[in-house]
């Protein structure tokens, strides 16, 4: 400790991310990988903290979450992918009509991926994951009817029939982000909080 013209801002900069630090719901220290034992906090001179290693699941404190789900396209890939186009392009009405009635949808594309031998669905979206995918079983069911036709390993068709199955192919296909990552600049966020606020 010594005199300092910032020691009032210091002070107040480092209680508050101590305190930010210390509110996250998934705080925990980090253990030592051969004794399984809590690793310990590192001083210097008994006073000074050098090290206190903490761990956190940043998902916990974000609303949005993401679902990538990648499906592979039937043989032969250049005809399924130029249908599975055609399908998309012409759906586009539709699908946005059910994004905005969902509610929850932030973001949502489609892409073909690895010269057309796989399709990608990409969103981000808040809420409870198995309503949230059943519900477009429902809304949009005929549309996926039309787009699983060119996919394999597709649900039972009609999907609006199947709605649970329609989950289950969704939920097997989903892969999480690297390390389960995602940054969102406005993680607290729900997409009616956006409709409220224009």
């Amino acid at each position: 400790r010594h005199p300092c013209l910032g020691d009032r801002h210091g002070r107040f900069l480092i209680t508050a991310a101590v305190r930010a630090v210390l509110a996250l719901p998934s705080l925990g220290r980090i253990l030592d990988p051969v004794s399984g034992e809590p690793e310990e906090l590192e001083q210097r001179m008994g006073f000074a903290c050098e090290r206190f290693p903490l761990t956190h699941d940043f998902s916990t404190t974000r609303v949005q979450r993401p679902l990538i789900v990648l499906m592979s396209v039937r043989s032969p890939v250049e005809y399924h992918a130029a249908a599975i186009q055609r399908v998309i392009k012409d759906g586009i009405p539709q699908i946005e009509r059910a994004l905005r009635k969902s509610g929850h949808v932030h973001f949502a594309w489609f892409e073909l991926l690895e010269s057309g031998r796989v399709l990608s669905l990409r969103t981000v979206y808040d809420g409870d994951f198995a309503a949230y995918v059943e519900f477009f079983a429902l809304e949009v069911g005929e549309l996926f009817d039309r787009l699983f036709v060119h996919i394999e390993n597709a649900p039972p068709l009609p999907v609006s029939e199947h709605p649970g199955r329609f989950v289950d192919v969704i939920r097997a296909n989903n892969h999480a982000p690297l390390g389960g990552y995602l940054f969102s600049a406005y993680q607290h966020r729900e997409v009616s909080d956006h409709a409220r606020t224009g």
